[in-house]
């Protein structure tokens, strides 16, 4: 069962505005949730490279430096 946006959208339309409120309240948490899962993702991929010696420090200058060399 396919479900187009537009009918979603007429449907929330048509809620009363308690229901409209806690619809986006929902969609607040489900945001905050998958941005934490995403966090999450990209912190054990950078902690992988770290350990797999595929990160290097530097200074501001030695970022520039490889930024801007021809």
């Amino acid at each position: 069962m396919s479900v187009k946006f537009a009918d979603i959208v007429d449907k929330v339309r048509e809620l009363d505005i308690e229901s409209k409120e806690h619809l986006l309240e929902l969609i607040k948490k489900s945001l905050i949730e998958e941005r934490r899962k995403q966090i999450k993702k990209h912190a054990e991929e950078s902690l992988k490279e770290f350990y797999d010696g595929r990160i290097k420090f530097g200074s501001l200058k030695d970022i520039k430096k490889v930024l801007y060399e021809d």
